[in-house]
């Protein structure tokens, strides 16, 4: 039977170990999204609420800073952002 100790120490290593850094630019800063907001974005009925799922109070920040600038430069970064937080293929394929 396991002791409170070695509960304990999973615990923690499953908080710990393969944390994700936050992804910072232009005076944004993305924290790993929960389960509950993966979850949320999972079933999201729109891309709309899929992307206000993940991205919260930033949704309209991310939209004045991308929505301007041409499409390719919207890809690019779903595609870090993916490939960061979920481990999505790589970044080679980028556009521009």
């Amino acid at each position: 039977m396991a002791t409170a100790k070695n509960v304990d120490s999973v615990w923690e290593k499953l908080q710990t170990e393969n944390a994700i850094p936050s992804l910072e630019f232009q005076g944004l800063k993305f924290l790993e999204p929960t389960q509950a907001q993966v979850n949320e974005w999972r079933s999201a009925p729109t891309i709309e609420a899929g992307e206000r799922a993940l991205f919260g109070d930033q949704y309209d920040a991310v939209h004045e800073l991308f929505d301007p600038l041409p499409k390719h430069v919207w890809e690019n970064f779903n595609t870090l952002y993916l490939k960061h937080f979920f481990g999505a293929p790589g970044d080679d394929g980028l556009k521009g």
